[in-house]
């Protein structure tokens, strides 16, 4: 059966302009999935991300056969390096997600605090934990990670300046369960619930309608086609 994407993008109340970023691509062999958040404080971070994003799915969905890590890692510091001299000052979040359709592999590769999980009757189960400070101090509770002004503090990060590796996790996750990617925008916020009826004007009135939402909101859900 074929798969999806519903994404929804809200602009923070206390943002300018709106600097998250999603996009996918469902091809024969691979699903690619991609999710960032631009760094408020630092230049040019909407448009680093998006730019990056962008050039990750359009490399990786030329690849017709299996996706290894090892060709991913190549195209993120290829591409990373082709634009990082136009975003030397810029920052921010990302989190890839690749599916084999084939073998059912699930390659996970992210920076900074952009997460990803699975959702059951509007309840959502996190399967990696952010790059702050919380975590590094090695607080796993999840409304510690969601609450603590620390949480703010990136120890890892996707930078203009200089690349850092990406955490690279493989995952085992339920595809017949839809799929969520999320910025910290909206992961931040508890209670972290979707409606249990899974449409694009369900989500966006349920995200529209979260309380103290100050920062840019982004979710990307991977359903299977006719859910929508």
């Amino acid at each position: 059966m074929m798969n999806e994407g519903i994404l929804i993008t809200l602009k923070g109340t206390e943002r300018a302009s709106n600097q998250d970023f999603a996009t996918w691509h469902i091809g024969q062999r691979n699903e690619i999935w991609m999710i960032a958040d631009g760094a408020t404080g630092a230049k040019d971070s909407g448009l680093f991300v998006s730019t990056f994003c962008e050039e990750i799915i359009q490399h990786l969905a030329s690849v017709s056969d299996k996706i290894l890590p090892a060709v991913v890692f190549d195209s993120i510091e290829t591409i990373h390096s082709s634009i990082r001299k136009k975003f030397v000052c810029s920052k921010g979040s990302f989190l890839l997600f690749i599916v084999d359709r084939e073998t059912k592999e699930q390659h996970c590769f992210f920076l900074g605090d952009c997460r990803i999980g699975t959702l059951t009757e509007g309840n959502i189960k996190w399967s990696v934990l952010p790059h702050n400070m919380v975590v590094a101090k090695q607080i796993t509770d999840e409304h510690k990670i969601c609450t603590l002004p620390e949480r703010n503090i990136l120890f890892r990060k996707l930078s203009g300046r200089r690349l850092e590796r990406p955490e690279y996790l493989q995952l085992r996750l339920d595809l017949s369960l839809p799929v969520i990617l999320a910025t910290d925008g909206f992961w931040s916020l508890l209670p972290v619930n979707l409606p249990e009826e899974i449409s694009h004007s369900s989500l966006h009135s349920h995200l529209e309608m979260k309380k103290n939402r100050a920062d840019d909101l982004t979710v990307l859900l991977r359903v299977r086609k006719g859910n929508q």
